[in-house]
């Protein structure tokens, strides 16, 4: 469609690595939500400082929603979270399995009770 077009031209501009742009398109009676991810390395160039690259290109989305009777809405998809989830699973299979302690863990209460005497103790030991 028109909006995935004008999405695509405007960030393979602006970002290194025009060939990792996907957009998913979904329509629901509120309109269209355009789904945008680009390379992770790409990611602040088409985001901008504070946003405001962004922000550009979700006004001029917002015009050509106006113009064609559509409400059109961008969202930037963080694809960095999702490699480096899929690299912290990966570590976790590679790392070594760790011998589990056999340490008791004491009532919380118990615990608060002994740190209250240890700090009177010190009290009185400073007078």
């Amino acid at each position: 469609m028109i909006e995935e077009e004008f999405v695509r031209y405007i960030v393979s501009n602006l970002i290194e690595h025009p060939d990792d742009i996907e957009i998913k398109r979904t329509d629901d009676k509120r309109g269209t939500l355009l789904e945008l991810s680009v390379n992770p390395d790409d990611l602040g160039r088409l985001i901008g400082h504070k946003g405001n690259t962004v922000q550009a290109i979700r006004s001029v989305l917002r015009a050509l929603g106006i113009k064609n009777g559509q409400r059109y809405t961008l969202k930037v998809v963080n694809t960095d979270k999702q490699l480096a989830s899929e690299k912290d699973d990966s570590d976790k299979e590679n790392a070594p399995v760790e011998n589990p302690t056999t340490e008791t863990v004491e009532n919380p209460d118990t615990g608060l009770k002994k740190l209250r005497d240890d700090l009177a103790d010190l009290r009185e030991s400073e007078l």
